[in-house]
This record gives structure tokens, C-alpha cells and sequence, in this order.
């Protein structure tokens, strides 16, 4: 029975610590894509105004 327990606590240390880890990974590349967005636009933008002028 502890055995049981132990192995239960086990997988869900196991599950909580890959739930966190995939958040993680998504929250970097969604901050890592919106961040070259706004560079790409910013870049996009200069270069139209220079072209514009």
C-alpha cells in the first residue's frame, strides 16, 4: 500500500513537472515570437519610410 502511494506521488510529481516544463517551453516561444514580430514590424516600418521619403 505505501508502495502504491509512493508510486502515485511519483507519476504525479512527474506529470506536474511536465505540465510545467511544456507551459514554460510555450510561454518562451509565444514571448520569442511576438517579440520578432514587433522587430520584423519595426524593421518593415523604417524601410517604408525610407522608401516612402
Amino acid at each position: 500500500m505505501y508502495g502504491n502511494q509512493s508510486l502515485a506521488a511519483t507519476g504525479a510529481g512527474i506529470t506536474l513537472f511536465g505540465v510545467n516544463w511544456a507551459l514554460g517551453t510555450l510561454a518562451a516561444v509565444v514571448v520569442a515570437l511576438v517579440v520578432a514580430g514587433c522587430l520584423l514590424v519595426r524593421l518593415s516600418g523604417r524601410s517604408a519610410r525610407h522608401d516612402g521619403s
